[in-house]
């Protein structure tokens, strides 16, 4: 007869206890990371009169995305706030994106400078049209297959296909983003070598 072991457990078990956990009122995640959370945005406005932020969105399962806007530094990036949005198909939704931007708005230092970078799941023209009313710099990933057109110009084509090989960077300047949203920006294009495609670039200025 064998000897139970510390903490082994069916994994039915564990869920259960975790489900319960964070299904406590009691326990407020947000507001006790709060103070972490401006801290650290403090100490970096305070120190570069910037902040720099970075936003990403990982699928979980099969039915959830987690949204998070984490601090850049020194090649790490240390998380302020996160959400989860029930989605099952392609990116989250712009409105969750916002709102979870909204509350890390709240946090800043009032009248300092905002980076803010982020891949495609943040780049839809909803969301880089509100960092613009709130003056915040970004540089925002986008499908290589998104239609742009430049200004001046009549035709649109995808946005990948300025770029043929790896090796190259090519700066468009002044566009339009998407051919249903016809939002201004600026293009850049960048294929770094070892990559399988380009990374296709908007930003405000």
């Amino acid at each position: 007869m064998g000897l139970a072991q510390p903490g082994e457990a069916k994994l039915s078990s564990h869920v259960q206890r975790l489900s319960r956990l964070l299904a406590n009122p009691a326990i407020n995640v947000r507001a006790w990371y709060e103070p972490i959370a401006r801290n650290g945005l403090e100490m970096q406005a305070r120190h570069l009169q910037q902040v720099r932020l970075i936003v990403d969105g990982t699928k979980v399962g099969f039915a959830h995305q987690l949204l998070v806007v984490s601090l850049a530094y020194r090649k790490q990036a240390i998380p302020l706030a996160w959400t989860w949005d029930k989605h099952v198909n392609g990116h989250s939704t712009p409105e969750a994106q916002l709102a979870l931007l909204a509350y890390v708005s709240s946090l800043l230092p009032r009248g300092i400078a905002v980076l803010l970078v982020g891949d495609c799941e943040f780049g839809a023209v909803e969301v880089l049209q509100q960092l613009e009313r709130w003056h915040w710099d970004y540089v925002m990933r986008q499908k290589g297959s998104t239609h742009v057109c430049l200004f001046g110009q009549t035709t649109w084509r995808d946005f990948g296909s300025w770029v043929e090989k790896a090796g190259r960077s090519v700066w468009l300047g002044k566009g339009w983003l998407t051919q249903t949203k016809i939002y201004p920006v600026n293009l850049l294009i960048h294929w770094k070598v070892g990559e399988d495609e380009p990374w296709c670039l908007a930003t405000w200025r």
